[in-house]
């Protein structure tokens, strides 16, 4: 199992957390990000001005939200390129609770930006 964790980043704005895992059993590639835990977690989520994407020409989102995103962006496509590169032939699904459904929502669209198929289960 391959895991990266974002809180080694020690990221100033949002405490993003979470984690690139191998399911071999499955062949999945397994992206998935903690929902709201600490006080930047909850500040992040009450950040709801909303910001200009990079993600489609227009498109705009919650402004906490997409700031975790950005935040965690370059680790987590690191760790997930890295290990997709690994294992050609698994799926990749992406999940998040909470604030990690919002993240993971970002991602997923950023995965399927760069031409990669990705699933995405949020709650």
């Amino acid at each position: 199992m391959l895991i990266f964790g974002l809180n080694a980043l020690s990221s100033l704005y949002t405490d993003v957390t979470g984690f690139v895992a191998v399911d071999n059993t499955n062949k999945l590639v397994v992206i998935s990000f903690r929902g709201s835990a600490s006080q930047k977690n909850f500040l992040a989520d009450a950040v709801y001005e909303k910001d200009e994407t990079d993600l489609c020409t227009g498109c705009y989102a919650h402004r906490g939200f997409w700031k975790s995103w950005a935040e965690a962006r370059e680790n987590v496509l690191g760790a997930l390129i890295s290990t997709a590169k690994q294992h050609p032939d698994y799926e990749m699904v992406v999940t998040g609770h909470s604030l990690g459904g919002a993240i993971a929502t970002f991602c997923a669209a950023e995965i399927r930006k760069q031409g990669w198929d990705a699933a995405l289960v949020s709650t």
